[in-house]
């Protein structure tokens, strides 16, 4: 590795957790089926694709290699990993990064970590989402947790 390399220090700020993102045509992502808080799922077993979008900072210029990962709670299971070498220009300190298409089978209530490094360093949490199971009361318009 360059010592150009070793300047870039890349650091997630948040995560955005939703059902899919596309690209504009003028280069703006939208996203569709954001997860403000909790995934609030009906009944289990269930499938969802998800789609993550990580804002980033930087410091440094250069470029670096990291990875994210989807690891699954309760047992850690780790069901997706998505590496890149991601590059800063010298004149600007943001950036983002998104991944999509990742299937998730839940069996049961737990929750979602999603997890970054440089390659060669520890795995570091940058955000969790909480995943429950809550059934429609009688009257729809209110829903109660079983």
């Amino acid at each position: 590795m360059s010592a150009k390399q070793d300047t870039l220090v890349i650091d997630p700020i948040y995560v955005i957790i939703c059902d899919d993102i596309r690209v504009e045509n003028n280069g703006k992502d939208i996203f569709i089926g954001v997860y403000s808080g909790d995934i609030v799922l009906s009944n289990m077993p269930t499938a969802l694709n998800l789609a993550f979008w990580i804002d980033l900072k930087t410091e440094g210029v250069g470029e670096r290699a990291v990875e994210f990962r989807i690891v699954l709670d309760p047992g850690e299971v780790q069901i997706a990993k998505v590496g890149a070498t991601l590059v800063s220009p010298p004149d600007d300190n943001r950036g983002s990064f998104a991944f999509g298409g990742v299937n998730i089978q839940f069996q049961r209530p737990g929750a979602i970590s999603i997890q970054f490094h440089h390659k060669g360093e520890p795995w570091r949490e940058v955000a969790r989402k909480n995943v429950i199971v809550r059934k429609a009361s009688a009257d729809t318009s209110e829903l109660r947790a079983p």
